[in-house]
């Protein structure tokens, strides 16, 4: 028998390794892949999240951000275990643990972020999520979603499919219904908020990348002083055309008085004929760039048109640089004239159909100064860090506010301001008066820590000026006094906020609480948009979900709203005939809502 050389055995080695790599298809590949899309609870796809691909053993093997799309992916995976982590600014981190990879196949997941007080938001979409849940595997499929964990072969890549909402010319339609009442006026310090009685808001997709939402209510206020009520319509159109998604909103108001209204809004040029109503036309502009990967610029234009006795017309811009210096660290960098868009100061902090019905009762602050119609305008710049560690999240700014023709809540003795000085309110018996202009430095610090999955906890400190009165007597009735009595004091603020979800029930609860070391008349800091933000005094939101019938979508909801319980913030001034002319930083007000959300 010949003895084969060698050479002769390992030049046969390799030409039988050749061949079987020649026989083994092109498609079987030993990687995997995980895909996915990083959206909010409102359905909001999140641009330039943080998703970090952690090994068996907790190393970070990748990081990728999220696109404008909120799409991520990771290619080329060796088949094995790993987990996911995904970490976005005003958010709540999100981790899912044990991710198979198997060769050949993709992972699809829909990360659901939930802010770090989520649980005052709600979910919409063709079906509503458990509030609870913070992350959902999601296959869409163009008549359905379910809620399944599939793996799938990774042949072709299919994550444009996965993004686009297919299926005819109207899909993925969602919408809100809110029936509500209650007592007292609410105001944030920007705005009046005269949203009680019926809202609708509905959304849909045109042609996959068309997103159309009309929202509309019907409110009814003092009888004796505003026969009709209010009424407004708001329609909101977004594009997306590939780098960015801008965004364009209408928005009419109408608040009808009546003639018992005319003697309180032109005083003595009133004739008892043309009795004013207060009309607003809101346009509005805005749009997210990503100029690089750690630089975010949000901006945007506000045109408002306000008739009241006369047509008054403002354009107010807003812009905020968002700089990541490192994952979880940010500075933020803002400016805002007039009312800025609650997208603009909240982000995230409100569910896209509720945030399209709350701006349809946020109505400017209006006032008379000798029978002349005044606007509140404000002006606002502001430098932010946010830090995020584990559960916590620390927040620090520096910022200046300007206020020009302060609208002041007030109860008002009788004989007191006739002279076209006095706005009468829709939802209570106080009036409005002109409190002139005021310019103060501000800064704040906040805390906040999710303790648990259900309960999270804030903390912040405050230092800024407060409009407040230099004296607490009066000698005269006329206005101007007034306005040269009240100018800018430094004052300390305190806040606190702690938001729970009841296991089982559903039943969320909200409170909140702001002190000030100086009595003021308007709220301190209206632009906090940190965590341990607090309206005024004592405050309490709950809402409870409802069971529902099988077979019916959707979710109904009860909710109560209860504003400044222990009635701080009233300023007394003395007359020195004994009237009392009281000013009212917040108003003790009273709301319940039933909404059904589908």
């Amino acid at each position: 028998m010949q003895r084969l050389r060698p050479e002769t055995v390992r030049r046969a080695a390799w030409l039988g390794l050749a061949a079987c790599l020649a026989a083994t298809p092109v498609a079987a590949q030993v990687g995997g892949s995980i895909a996915g899309l990083v959206r909010d609870e409102a359905g909001i796809a999140q641009m330039g999240a943080a998703v970090d691909l952690l090994t068996s053993d907790g190393r970070v093997a990748s990081t990728v951000k999220s696109d404008y799309r909120g799409w991520f992916q990771f290619t080329d995976l060796f088949p094995g275990t790993y987990s996911i982590e995904v970490q976005q600014a005003n958010f709540s981190r999100a981790r899912k643990t044990d991710l198979s990879v198997e060769p050949g196949k993709r992972t699809f997941l829909d990360v659901c972020m939930r802010g770090l007080f989520a649980s005052l938001q709600l979910s919409y979409g063709s079906q509503v999520r458990d509030m609870t849940e913070r992350w959902q595997w999601v296959l869409r499929a163009k008549h359905s979603r379910r809620n399944v964990l599939r793996l799938v072969p990774g042949a072709r890549d299919e994550h444009e499919e996965f993004l686009r909402k297919l299926g005819g010319t109207f899909e993925d339609t969602h919408a809100y219904a809110e029936i509500s009442a209650g007592q007292g006026q609410r105001s944030n310090g920007l705005n009046s908020q005269q949203d009680l009685g019926t809202a609708f808001a509905v959304a849909t997709s045109i042609f996959g990348d068309h997103d159309l939402t009309v929202s509309g209510n019907r409110a009814v206020g003092n009888r004796e002083m505003f026969g009709g009520g209010s009424t407004a319509f708001r329609t909101t159109y977004a594009k997306d055309i590939g780098v960015a998604k801008p965004e364009v909103a209408l928005t009419v108001r109408q608040l009808q008085s009546s003639a018992a209204a005319a003697t309180g809004f032109l005083g003595a040029q009133s004739d008892g004929q043309g009795v004013p109503r207060l009309e607003t036309l809101t346009v509005e502009f805005g749009d997210s760039v990503e100029l690089t990967d750690a630089l975010r610029l949000e901006y945007g234009l506000l045109f408002e048109s306000v008739k009241f006795v006369q047509r008054l017309q403002f354009a107010s811009p807003y812009a905020k640089a968002v700089y990541e210096l490192a994952p979880g660290r940010e500075l933020a960098f803002s400016y805002a004239s007039g009312v800025p868009p609650e997208a603009a100061t909240r982000t995230g902090q409100e569910a896209a159909l509720r945030g399209h019905v709350r701006q349809l009762g946020m109505f400017p602050r209006v006032a008379l100064a000798s029978g002349m119609p005044t606007v509140q305008r404000s002006e606002h710049v502001e430098a932010a860090y946010r830090q995020r560690f584990g559960q916590n999240m620390v927040e620090a700014a520096v910022y200046r506010d300007s206020i020009r023709d302060a609208a002041v809540a007030a109860s008002v003795p009788d004989g007191v301001y006739t002279n076209g000085d006095i706005v009468p309110e829709l939802y209570s018996a106080t009036a409005t008066l002109n409190g002139g202009n005021y310019r103060t430095p501000g800064l704040r610090v906040s805390y906040a820590r999710k303790i648990r999955d259900r309960l999270q906890t804030a903390l912040g400190y405050g230092y800024a000026g407060v409009l407040a009165p230099s004296r607490h007597h009066l000698e005269t009735g006329l206005a101007d006094e007034l306005r040269g009595v009240l100018e800018s004091q430094r004052a300390h603020l305190l806040l606190a906020s702690v938001s729970a979800e009841l296991p089982g029930a559903g039943t969320v609860m909200t409170g909140s609480y702001q002190w000030s070391s100086r009595q003021s008349v308007l709220p301190a800091d209206p632009f906090n948009d940190f965590a341990s933000r607090s309206a005024p005094g004592l405050n309490l939101v709950v809402r409870q979900p409802l069971p529902i019938g099988d077979g019916m979508p959707g979710q109904i909801e009860v909710s109560a709203d209860l504003r400044n319980l222990l009635k701080t913030g009233y300023v007394p001034l003395h007359f020195a005939d004994g009237r009392i002319l009281n000013l009212l930083q917040s108003i003790r007000s009273y709301s319940g809502a039933l909404s059904y959300i589908f």
